[in-house]
């Protein structure tokens, strides 16, 4: 039986990729769940850029390859395409939430009002509480927090921490 030389990289390759996917599936859901963005064009600019190196990829791919078929120029152009969104979502973001969180900041503590959310399908599939948040003037949700002995909805303590660009909540619990 003949032995390929290059199996061993191939199969390294297939293992680190597979250790680089659940990283991203766990620093997408888990590290940066309670972290939000405060202004919504610094993400849409980051994306732009991504979107950029996306497409000079493209374009060089297309320049150094031979076929020039139609046919393979699309799916040249839509694999990076994806392969750049997913990245996006998977290692820039997170990446860049969790620095950004590490900038100075400042701590308060306020009152507002919170409904508790169940588990469901979808984006926010957790469970923990919906509570208003002043800064981002919309309504996000905190997963894992449980308010042991209160209502459905009714008023909580929510403390976070803010900068320039990010909020991030660190605790919901019923008011003193």
């Amino acid at each position: 039986m003949k032995v390929k030389k290059w199996a061993f990289w191939r199969l390294l390759l297939a293992v680190s990729i597979f250790v680089l996917i659940i990283y991203a599936v766990i620093a997408t859901s888990v590290i940066t769940r309670n972290i939000y963005i405060r202004d919504l064009k610094f993400e849409l600019y980051s994306f732009l850029v991504v979107s950029l190196c996306a497409s000079l990829l493209t374009v060089l791919i297309i320049w150094l390859n031979k076929r020039k078929d139609a046919k393979f120029l699309l799916r040249a152009g839509l694999a990076v395409f994806i392969l750049f969104v997913l990245a996006y979502y998977m290692l820039v973001k997170p990446f860049m939430l969790l620095q950004l969180a590490k900038q100075p900041g400042e701590y308060r503590t306020y009152l507002t009002h919170y409904k508790v959310a169940h588990g469901g399908r979808g984006i926010n599939n957790c469970s923990g509480v919906d509570v208003e948040e002043t800064l981002l003037n919309r309504e996000v949700r905190v997963c894992h927090i449980y308010m042991h002995g209160a209502n459905e909805s009714g008023m909580a303590s929510v403390t976070r921490f803010s900068n320039p660009w990010v909020v991030k909540i660190i605790l919901v619990e019923p008011p003193k």
